[in-house]
């Protein structure tokens, strides 16, 4: 692995967990790139909320699930394929 790989790894692993409505310019340039090239990794980025299911199991449209989802935590993931 390269040095620039490696760096790029080291920065998306710090992102990992990390609440992504939190992350500053440089923390969303980081994902986005790795965004881009997480095949070669063997990884995968996911946002997961905190969002309980018996909140979201309420809502009746797309736009009231997400509506909630979005009064939670969207945590990042970094997921071995």
């Amino acid at each position: 692995m390269n040095t620039s790989n490696r760096e790029l790894l080291d920065k998306i692993i710090e992102l990992d967990g990390k609440d992504l409505t939190t992350l500053n310019h440089e923390e969303n340039k980081i994902l986005e790139a790795f965004k881009k090239r997480e095949h070669e990794f063997g990884l995968r980025v996911e946002v997961v909320t905190e969002a309980p299911v018996e909140d979201l199991k309420q809502g009746t449209s797309s736009y009231q699930i997400e509506r909630e989802e979005h009064s939670y935590p969207s945590r990042i993931l970094i997921v071995k394929e």
